[in-house]
């Protein structure tokens, strides 16, 4: 079969007509109409139904046409691609993080990869909420998730885990008894992250014995918003679960302390998610191989 054909056909239902056609394509009407019907005898199946006033599609016809329409744009997608790549990388690309996350190391690397692809533009949306890339249009999300991607329109790329801790401040240890096991927990002011299940649950696992406890507490503050739950840590308000990483350098200065060592909370896992498209812009490919060499580092 003539793939030009195809493109006469897909050409001619775009536009409705023989004539609006012909013209766009720059062909005489009735060497396109001898075309579409060489294509339907090579078919052996009748694609339009044509009158002198109008013009349709038989149920094959749409079938068809579909499947034209879906060619054309992987082509022009490939041509794009090419295009692109003889370029510089531009464009503007929307990428989404968690508020905590944006405000360390990764906030860096961002100005490091701008000063290298001057020429990109970068919308941040920095957010604790659950971010449908597909719906709201992102390029590339980094989330931490204790369990896998389910989602196959997606593709994700394992950073690596990401330790949490029990912390507080010495201010809290101060003035509200201690924490000293896990049956202090329930009792202990505590400081929340929500989850998507609802539960008020701290899940933890002794890292020599493998025992493995859920906690059940009653919070102080219940947020979605790490910096805030970070920031009562340090006003000595309660206990909290953080990731070690955003904390470190607190723990180093001694304003938090970090409470039950021997117990571990269950790790998550730091990856970097795009949608699965087959073509992708040369400023998104940049992005993603800059991040992922970046945020992959011990």
């Amino acid at each position: 079969m003539d793939l030009n054909d195809m493109y006469y056909f897909f050409t001619v239902v775009e536009h409705g007509s023989f004539t609006k056609a012909s013209i766009s394509l720059g062909i005489n009407k009735s060497i396109l109409s001898r075309r579409i019907s060489k294509l339907e005898k090579n078919l052996q199946v009748k694609l339009l139904y044509r009158t002198t006033r109008s013009l349709s599609l038989t149920e094959l016809g749409q079938a068809f046409y579909q499947h034209c329409q879906s060619i054309m744009q992987e082509s022009e997608a490939a041509y794009r691609t090419i295009l692109h790549v003889r370029e510089k990388p531009s464009g503007r690309i929307r990428i989404s993080c968690p508020t905590l996350f944006s405000q360390f190391q990764f906030g860096q690397y961002l100005i490091d990869f701008m000063h290298q692809y001057p020429e990109i533009q970068i919308n941040l949306i920095a957010t604790e909420r659950f971010v449908d890339l597909n719906q709201e249009g992102i390029d590339v999300a980094i989330r931490f998730q204790t369990y896998p991607l389910t989602d196959s329109s997606l593709i994700a790329i394992n950073l690596g885990p990401s330790e949490h801790i029990l912390v507080t401040s010495p201010d809290y240890l101060k003035y509200n008894p201690p924490v000293i096991t896990p049956q202090d927990l329930p009792q202990a002011k505590t400081l929340f992250k929500s989850r998507a299940d609802g539960a008020l649950q701290w899940s933890i696992k002794h890292q020599k014995t493998a025992q493995q406890l859920s906690i059940t507490i009653n919070p102080l503050i219940q947020s979605d918003e790490w910096l805030i739950l970070k920031r009562s840590a340090l006003a000595g308000l309660g206990v909290t679960v953080m990731p070690q990483k955003y904390c470190q350098p607190e723990l180093d200065s001694g304003e938090l302390i970090r409470l039950l060592p021997e117990w571990s909370v269950p790790t998550a896992t730091l990856y970097l998610i795009y949608p699965s498209k087959r073509y992708m812009i040369p400023s998104v490919r940049h992005f993603i191989d800059f991040m992922s060499a970046r945020l992959n580092k011990p």
